[in-house]
């Protein structure tokens, strides 16, 4: 039997633009202070792109240092999944774009729009198709600019969001014990279409959320879909090394760990730094785990999402 491991330690990119909780007030006249969002966000700061800059810029810096990480060939590709909700355009996919800048002459591309929960969803279908097709190599990106989606004057939204991207690469191998790569996945749907979407009127965009409804389902989902993964799998608590969800909001984090009677020490969280990046942020708190030293080969990580729709899941993955 054959398993899909992480290949390298990833990549990762964000924009040059870091804005502060403060100099966001600021510059888009909210009333709102550093102290009310870190207070119910967690959130310090975030990264915004440029005018100029698309998501397939992103995508493809993350790309590139991932393949550069990994000392991996573009050719040696035959899979490119690209999670996001803001590509480029609405067609070609923008991945067929990382797939030429990068020169993966060979992989099959495509887009997921799953939202929040589309890196994982992604990670999920590239393990199946090395499986099933027989191939060996599969470049997984997560890249959202949602920054062109905000309406700056709702305090509510204007104030979670920032934009990135982050890359992994899944290596088909003869599975050996202990199993690595990816062990598990469960996923779950929970209807909330009204709850959180992009609200498109007169060639304008702007997400919509209802927040305390979004926290409400996204402790609960996340919490069932984590036991779920726990039972289903035969392990407890005390064998996960590190949790490393989407980076949505601190404080649901924070309950969703009380709720598992698991320490907040075992949340690898970065929304501090990066905000909710949407489907980037996953593989962003990858990249930034190995950067720090954090992860290491053998450990146990659950990867958990929760997203628009409402969907979500969680995996099983030992690095």
């Amino acid at each position: 039997m054959d398993c899909s491991v992480l290949y390298g330690i990833g990549g990762g990119a964000l924009p040059k633009d870091i804005l502060s909780n403060q100099a966001l007030a600021e510059r888009f006249h909210l009333e709102t202070s550093d102290e009310w969002i870190v207070t119910r966000t967690g959130i310090q700061q975030r990264y915004l792109v440029a005018p100029h800059e698309h998501t397939s810029d992103l995508a493809i810096q993350a790309a590139k240092m991932a393949l550069l990480n990994a000392s991996l060939d573009p050719e040696d590709l035959d899979f490119i999944l690209l999670a996001t909700s803001t590509p480029d355009h609405r067609f070609p996919p923008t991945a067929v774009l990382v797939q030429e800048a990068i020169g993966a002459k060979k992989a099959l591309s495509f887009d997921m729009n799953a939202a929040c929960s589309g890196f994982l969803f992604a990670v999920s279908m590239a393990d199946s198709y090395l499986r099933g097709q027989n191939k060996r190599f599969a470049l997984i990106i997560g890249a959202d600019t949602l920054s062109r989606m905000i309406d700056w004057s709702d305090r509510t939204t204007a104030v979670l969001f920032g934009d990135g991207a982050g890359a992994i690469l899944l290596k088909r191998e003869a599975c050996r014990e202990p199993k690595r790569g990816l062990l598990h996945t469960c996923t779950f749907f929970s209807r909330g279409y009204e709850h959180l979407y992009i609200s498109e009127n007169h060639n304008t965009c702007a997400i919509k959320m209802d927040g305390r409804e979004v926290f409400r389902q996204a402790v609960s989902g996340l919490e069932k879909i984590t036991r779920q993964l726990m039972l289903e799998t035969h392990i407890s608590t005390e064998d996960i090394h590190w949790i490393i969800p989407h980076q949505a909001n601190k404080r649901i984090l924070e309950t969703v760990a009380h709720k598992l009677n698991i320490p907040f020490s075992k949340i690898l969280y970065t929304g501090d730094q990066h905000a909710n990046t949407s489907a980037a942020s996953i593989p962003l708190a990858l990249w930034e785990g190995w950067k720090k030293g954090l992860l290491k080969e053998g450990q146990l990580v659950v990867l958990q999402a929760f997203g628009a729709g409402f969907t979500g899941g969680a995996s099983l993955l030992r690095l």
